[in-house]
């Protein structure tokens, strides 16, 4: 530092463009598989949501469930097995006009699996803990594919 400079006490407090979260992991399954245990509300169900609604298609409203939370999106990209991508029209402050989704290249061994939740306006608690939570899902996820795994929704708490 320069004489004369100071240091914030928090870095989470510095004015920063919006930000994303970025995850890959590799899931030993085809995309299809991925795209389903991703898309699909069963399967959602079963690793991310406690509950959830829609249909995995271009333009399509999705309603996810988590206790008494009860968010909106609307599908924006949708290719079967490649993509799908959200955008949440009605959740927290923090998440309401963010865009989760997944990106997926076949592999020699399964599945590339691009994940990203995009367009969060402040690096806070909230960013960081989500951050860390995703990771834990993508676990999550990945057991379900490969080994049909699944961690009932009230044992699903990371934060």
């Amino acid at each position: 530092m320069l004489p004369g400079e100071t240091r914030p006490k928090d870095i989470s407090a510095l004015c920063l463009p919006a930000m994303d979260i970025l995850h890959d992991l590799h899931v030993a399954s085809a995309p299809a598989q991925v795209f389903d245990a991703a898309s699909l509300p069963r399967s959602l169900d079963r690793w991310w949501t406690e509950r959830s609604l829609g249909d995995p298609r271009y333009g399509a409203e999705y309603t996810f469930v988590f206790g008494d939370a009860d968010w909106k999106a609307v599908v924006i990209e949708c290719s079967r097995p490649e993509a799908i991508v959200w955008e949440f029209l009605e959740a927290d402050e923090d998440w309401t006009g963010t865009r989760f989704g997944f990106r997926l290249e076949p592999t020699d061994s399964g599945t590339r699996v691009r994940f990203a939740h995009r367009g969060w306006r402040h690096v806070n608690g909230h960013y960081r803990r989500t951050s860390y939570c995703w990771a834990q899902y993508l676990r999550l996820l990945k057991d379900l594919v490969e080994n049909d795994h699944v961690v009932p929704f009230e044992e699903r708490r990371f934060g």
